[in-house]
């Protein structure tokens, strides 16, 4: 009986973490965001343009609160759990090419006649994009998934 109690004890804290590391890839991510964003000096810098496109912030926020709602009993099924690691990796992936991009901006301020030129972060705003459709289509999986289980009961 004491076994029981632990792995169903063991089972709500892994749930927990689920949630609170997810929840934190997203705000380490919407953070750096917005830094990026303060570092920018002029509004004709393609990082902005195509990051305000991809409507990139708003789509984390949607996704955290999201998150939150989910109730813990879902994240220890087996098809919810993978799609909120995979969640997670992707997020994982957009915070290391915002990471790039703020060194490549940081960097590229300590040149000479550097307002005259543009940085060089093109293939990262590329994998951005690239990984803003793969985040698309996961939580567009998870959502179905969540509907199907609902729809199941």
């Amino acid at each position: 009986m004491d076994l029981i109690f632990i792995t169903s004890a063991s089972s709500s804290f892994v749930s927990l973490l689920t949630n609170s590391v997810i929840n934190t890839a997203i705000g380490d991510t919407s953070t750096l965001l917005l830094s990026i964003f303060t570092n920018i000096n002029h509004d004709t810098c393609i990082f902005k343009k195509k990051i305000e496109e991809l409507d990139l912030y708003n789509k984390l926020s949607i996704i955290d609160n999201f998150i939150n709602i989910i109730p813990h009993k879902y994240e220890n099924n087996k098809s919810i759990s993978p799609i909120l690691q995979s969640l997670h990796d992707v997020i994982i992936l957009i915070y290391n090419e915002l990471s790039e991009i703020n060194g490549i901006i940081v960097h590229h301020k300590t040149k000479f006649f550097y307002s005259y030129r543009t940085p060089h972060y093109k293939y990262n705003i590329n994998q951005i994009i690239l990984y803003k459709s793969i985040l698309d289509t996961r939580f567009d999986m998870l959502l179905k998934i969540l509907n199907t289980i609902q729809f199941l009961k």
